[in-house]
């Protein structure tokens, strides 16, 4: 039996603060399913590999993986399968930090310093993943932000964002153009879809059991179904299971 054989909808909504908050995560397995919400979040991978979504971007990720993305911006990170197996002894362990997109605008009023903030928030509303000596440097001061309170939290935390603004050491993630195009509501329909279809692969898919759990009929569950992206359900056992739900 895997982890995931009874789902659960988790809490989407992360610390509705007004300043930076810093979450150290050491699980079994990365648990949060596709969500999106008006904070900025830095992703630091310390531990655990799979496949992450950002936006419309598809891609594997390992121990290092650091990505900022801005407001209102899908994602998820995904374990490999293995991590879901009970008898393995994988961990999943990240820094992860969020922070409203204009706290930075709010420390001065110097219109260049506005300005190159509002450049970099811009480009964050693409997801960036960050490399090479930059990476090094932002490990060494995320270690340093997650023991940090007060005043010199807020020091790390703006020579963190120095560091990633000034750097070229990054890609970016979405295509160019990329807009977010669900709803809140659409993305916890689809986490319930994924959800179900990852717990019963191995079972059956009943496309009834599916579409009385987002209240709807089983015609309009399968409109629903064909008009979600391909790119969000990547793995080669989720397209089978929206496959079997779609022909059933």
């Amino acid at each position: 039996m895997n982890k995931l054989s009874k789902p659960q909808f988790i809490e989407l909504t992360p610390p509705s603060e007004k300043t930076i908050h810093v979450k150290l995560v050491d699980q079994e397995f990365l648990s949060n399913p596709l969500h999106f919400h008006e904070l900025c979040e830095l992703v630091l991978i310390l531990e655990s590999f799979g496949k992450r979504i950002v936006g419309n971007n598809v891609a594997t990720f390992t121990q290092g993986d650091l990505v900022l993305m801005g407001p209102n911006i899908p994602h998820i990170w995904r374990n490999d399968d293995l991590f879901l197996q009970a008898s393995n002894q994988l961990r999943a362990r990240a820094i992860v930090v969020y922070f409203p997109a204009d706290f930075l605008l709010r420390l001065t009023d110097e219109h260049q310093t506005i300005q190159a903030m509002q450049q970099f928030i811009r480009k964050a509303q693409r997801g960036l993943r960050f490399y090479g000596e930059t990476l090094d440097k932002a490990q060494v001061l995320l270690a340093k932000l997650s023991d940090k309170e007060g005043f010199p939290k807020i020091i790390e935390f703006l020579n963190l964002i120095q560091l990633l603004q000034e750097t070229d050491e990054f890609e970016s993630l979405a295509s160019e153009g990329y807009r977010p195009t669900f709803s809140e509501q659409e993305t916890q329909r689809i986490n319930k879809v994924y959800l179900y279809v990852m717990s019963n692969f191995k079972e059956d898919v009943n496309l009834q059991v599916a579409s009385d759990m987002l209240n709807m009929t089983p015609n309009a569950f399968c409109r629903f179904l064909n008009a979600i992206p391909k790119s969000l359900f990547h793995d080669l056992s989720m397209r089978c299971g929206l496959v079997m739900l779609a022909n059933y």
